[in-house]
């Protein structure tokens, strides 16, 4: 039978259920449905640690392993293969989004626990969502779609009736029916909400806008430029420990102990740590420093052998 359109006066709840267990039981695959009994569903609850919702229920007492669904549902016996002793594989967002796709990741930041419902191959994926139930016992069922690596999680179906009906091919449902009543899931589940857009701080825009008018008003630049008033920069002293010499040249070994920061030389010289001052063919214990009385030549990368005179 074809897929009919869903209108809005269209059964809810066990009733909808009912209708698609009718239409599965006409299928080849039904003859090897199994349901569980009350007291297999009470202990499925106790595992899965909140409530089943009852049109839930109400189709696995009629098949528990989803074998009246077919061949082409992929992601069936997720409660257990013995109706009689209830296994449910719960899972997570993250492991399916793995599982869906080869490297696969997601930036969804939903942390419940979810477990997997059967899916048409090449269609995206169902998760029961096991959190915060509606007034009415519903659970929310999630929808995993990917996009090359990226798995993208969003609400599919706000109850389970709506879920089994599509699936089954009793109607066709469009987005808005698929996702009756969202609201109410959630204000009660807050982690299935859609991402939504952070907003710019204010700062940050008057920033760009600021950059924006200088950019366009090359002019006014000309006109007043900025004027810089130049400060030498300081410099940090390395602390070195005994002298050795190789070759007749002076060398410092560097000791473990902090550094220390000195005001920088008064000929703006740059100094570094692989370099030493020298007064008078006389080397000092302590590097880059410089006096007030005596003259020290200074090595910098910038200029080799800039002698320079102290203050």
């Amino acid at each position: 039978m074809a897929a009919q359109r869903a209108t809005a006066s269209i059964e809810r709840g066990t009733e909808l259920v009912q209708r698609a267990i009718a239409h599965l039981k006409k299928r080849p695959s039904a003859t090897r449905v199994v349901g569980a009994t009350q007291s297999a569903l009470d202990a499925l609850e106790s595992k899965l640690m909140v409530e089943l919702p009852p049109t839930l229920r109400a189709f696995l007492a009629y098949d528990f392993t989803f074998d009246s669904l077919g061949k082409r549902f992929r992601g069936k016996h997720r409660f257990g293969t013995d109706a009689r002793v209830p296994r449910p594989r719960i899972t997570s967002v993250r492991k399916l989004s793995e599982a869906m796709v080869e490297l696969g990741w997601t930036d969804s930041r939903i942390r419940g626990k979810v477990v997997r419902l059967p899916n048409v191959n090449g269609h995206p994926w169902n998760a029961l969502y096991l959190g915060e139930a509606r007034r009415d016992g519903e659970l929310l069922i999630l929808g995993l779609d990917n996009e090359e690596t990226n798995v993208r999680v969003f609400p599919r179906y706000t109850a389970f009736d709506l879920y089994i009906a599509e699936q089954a091919g009793v109607y066709a449902f469009t987005d808005s029916q698929r996702t009756d009543d969202l609201e109410s899931h959630i204000a009660l589940n807050p982690e299935p909400a859609p991402p939504t857009k952070k907003k710019r701080s204010t700062r940050t825009t008057d920033r760009v806008r600021s950059l924006v008018s200088r950019a366009d008003a090359p002019h006014a630049r000309a006109a007043a430029p900025r004027r810089r008033v130049p400060r030498p920069p300081s410099v940090v002293l390395v602390p070195f420990g005994p002298l050795r010499s190789r070759g007749g040249r002076p060398r410092i070994a560097p000791a473990p102990s902090s550094p220390l920061r000195l005001p920088a030389c008064p000929r703006a010289c740059v100094h570094t740590a692989s370099r030493m001052c020298t007064q008078l063919g006389s080397p000092r214990r302590t590097a880059h420093a410089y006096t007030r009385r005596r003259k020290c030549v200074h090595t910098s990368p910038v200029r080799r052998s800039a002698p320079c005179a102290g203050a």
